[in-house]
């Protein structure tokens, strides 16, 4: 079973700490904790596998839903320094402290964030439902 493999499964087995709130399971989704260097760099680091498959990079707009409140976040490529042009690999920029004390979600905590793409007058952007 490789690593994408099995945070599918991970995903497909969390339980869901928000009430009313119904997984989409043909939707895909990666597990990713809220750590003290999420709150600090307002940045949580996306899976790379997860950025390849659903092409992220492509993406610069997003938002995240949990529960019924909304955040508007950045995707932002990162890239190392040690070589030029080397994508090292895609963040989601949000204040995450405000997410974490308008929610309730305690850092720490492993989380599921759902993928929805969607159109807007913007362009293309991203939903993250996270719970």
């Amino acid at each position: 079973m490789t690593e994408s493999d099995n945070e599918d499964v991970e995903s497909n087995r969390h339980q869901c700490q928000i009430a009313g709130h119904q997984h989409n399971n043909d939707r895909p989704s990666f597990m990713k904790k809220l750590t003290e260097h999420s709150f600090t760099t307002k940045m949580l680091t996306v899976p790379n596998h997860f950025v390849r498959t659903h092409s992220l990079d492509n993406y610069t707009n997003a938002c995240v839903y949990v529960g019924r409140l909304k955040f508007k976040a950045k995707l932002d490529i990162m890239y190392d320094g040690r070589k030029d042009g080397d994508q090292s690999h895609v963040v989601l920029i949000t204040d995450w402290w405000k997410v974490s004390k308008k929610t309730g979600v305690a850092g720490g905590k492993e989380l599921r964030f759902e993928l929805n793409v969607v159109q807007s007058v913007d362009g293309p952007s991203v939903e993250f439902h996270v719970c």
